[in-house]
């Protein structure tokens, strides 16, 4: 009886990681239906349209929707990076994101209002500081209005740095917050936008990687602050 009770025990685990992995490729697989479908759909009718150029533009979109989601689900498969990284300059980094990602706001009629300090400088990769920053300052845009504003604050944090967004959008439930960094998850006020929710899952990442931290507060709005 011992025996079995700690056979259990070690089993345990192999049969929760098993369950998880199983749940990842059922969540996956979902989310990867629905643009293939749209593709599908796409082709169907343009066997009967006339209007070529318009069916090579949603066919192009929804390429770049399938490749994006493709590339955050190997990004959440691999393992972190080794801890010889070079310091960089965020500061060069962030402004360059931002002013990218500003195009993207005046289309919608928001405006974002940075302050990044000068000379910041922190052991990371370019590419997971880049992910961090761009899906709060996406997902900050996707779920505004226009004639809103977004304010994105990367500053010294004691010996650290803290990266902070807060937009006025249309907000998290408060029973959901401690969930919108799962993979796939998305709050139920956001199911008629589109996105893959994979987004927060991809920065919870990184700031695990680096030992960081991430709190989310949701108001009239939404912030998330990131110290790393």
């Amino acid at each position: 009886m011992f025996g079995l009770i700690i056979s259990r025990r070690l089993l345990r685990p192999v049969e929760e990681s098993y369950a998880a992995q199983e749940r990842f490729i059922q969540d996956a697989a979902h989310e990867l239906r629905n643009p293939l479908a749209a593709m599908s759909a796409t082709l169907e009718t343009a066997k009967i349209s006339k209007d070529k150029t318009l069916t090579i533009d949603r066919l192009e979109r929804q390429t770049k929707r399938l490749i994006q989601i493709n590339e955050d689900l190997l990004f959440l498969q691999r393992s972190p990076e080794p801890d010889n990284i070079k310091q960089q300059d965020i500061s060069y980094l962030a402004n360059k994101i931002i002013s990218e990602l500003s195009l993207s706001a005046k289309e919608k009629k928001i405006k974002i209002n940075a302050e990044v300090q000068n000379n910041l400088k922190i052991k990371i990769l370019p590419r997971d500081f880049e992910l961090v920053l761009r899906n709060l300052i996406d997902n900050a845009l996707k779920y505004s209005d226009s004639g809103t504003f977004i304010s994105v604050k990367v500053r010294k944090h004691d010996r650290r740095i803290k990266i902070q967004v807060t937009d006025q959008g249309i907000g998290i439930p408060i029973n959901e917050i401690s969930s919108v960094t799962q993979r796939f998850y998305r709050a139920k006020n956001s199911s008629t936008i589109q996105g893959s929710g994979l987004g927060l899952a991809l920065v919870q990442k990184v700031v695990d990687a680096y030992g960081g931290s991430i709190r989310i507060t949701s108001k009239s709005g939404t912030t998330i602050t990131i110290i790393l």
